[in-house]
């Protein structure tokens, strides 16, 4: 599904960590970044919230010799673009206030 968008990493990550070509598709105008190694049955790899595609690194490395290897990095997440709006669209619900941040990880 590569639509042969050239686009760059917005970040550096080690080549020998993470050694795999970029795929990147458009999807109502955010670019999304994805991974796709390998070749036989396809295996799709869904990280969690506050990861990427980058947390199946070494799995991907290891199955891509007997299975493709499908592994996106969602909206905001990864190499992929933020949508446009997301975090302003949370400050519309609080007009003329300045909120307290209540932040939580999963990790």
């Amino acid at each position: 599904m590569d639509m042969g968008m050239s686009r760059q990493r917005p970040f550096s990550v080690s080549q020998g960590e993470y050694p795999f070509q970029d795929h990147w598709f458009e999807r109502d105008g955010v670019a999304m970044h994805y991974v796709d190694e390998g070749s036989g049955t396809p295996v799709l790899m869904l990280h969690g919230n506050s990861t990427w595609s980058y947390l199946y690194r070494h799995v991907i490395k290891e199955l891509a010799g007997t299975c493709r290897c499908i592994a996106p990095d969602y909206p905001g997440f990864g190499f992929s673009e933020h949508p446009p709006g997301v975090v302003a669209a949370a400050y519309d619900v609080l007009p003329n206030s300045s909120p307290s941040c209540f932040i939580h990880n999963t990790s």
